[in-house]
């Protein structure tokens, strides 16, 4: 088996030659620890997830919880990425350093359909995965952004860029302030008009007491 540390140096507690208790960022399993939960084992017919909680490798109908405690998030548009305190790779899953929003990752490995380049399916420029109907776009190409189902290679002016997951937002905060001083002006414009108007009615109403 992979990673199988026969001499358990990776064991704090030991009862006979079984591990009870591994070292930190080891898994228990069977009475041993590993730091990559083994992959399916053909005599049980169960495949093994590293458990973040009990810190043991546990098959996939026990709910194993590999996303990495206090990680960020960082799948969106970056499944099968790693990086320095997390992955979104679908081998974290064994391994348990799953970043907090990998269920992103698993929900598209369900219900992607990949875009290949001079055919049919490729139906939005430069996009990775795509959802099965062909419409949207779950992930783009390398150093693209994804931006309104566009894969884009730099994100449009007046956007926020989110540069680690490659995709950008319109910066609703410059529209709202631009509505802001827009009104600013109009109600300005207003004010003008209405001292325009009541300076004219008293030049209006002097004139004519002088001359009536």
């Amino acid at each position: 088996m992979k990673n199988k540390f026969k001499n358990q140096e990776n064991c704090l507690e030991m009862e006979k030659e079984n591990c009870i208790k591994c070292k930190k960022g080891f898994y228990l399993l069977n009475g041993i620890c590993y730091d990559y939960c083994p992959e399916k084992n053909k005599t049980e017919n169960k495949n093994y997830f590293a458990d973040n909680y009990s810190m043991t490798c546990k098959d996939e109908n026990s709910n194993p919880i590999y996303t990495k405690p206090y990680s960020f998030s960082r799948c969106f548009n970056q499944c099968g990425k790693k990086f320095n305190d997390c992955s979104c790779d679908k081998k974290c899953k064994k391994s348990g350093d799953c970043c907090s929003d990998f269920k992103f990752c698993e929900i598209i490995e369900k219900n992607k359909l990949i875009n290949e380049e001079n055919n049919c399916l490729n139906t939005i420029k430069n996009c990775k995965f795509l959802t099965k109907d062909n419409k949207t776009c779950l992930q783009c190409k390398d150093n693209f952004y994804l931006f309104e189902n566009n894969c884009v290679e730099k994100c449009p002016k007046n956007t926020k860029v989110f540069e680690e997951n490659k995709f950008c937002l319109i910066n609703f905060c410059r529209i709202f302030y631009f509505i802001f001083i827009l009104f600013l002006f109009y109600f300005y414009f207003i004010f003008i008009l209405f001292l325009f108007y009541f300076y004219f009615i008293f030049i209006l109403n002097i004139f004519l007491y002088i001359f009536y």
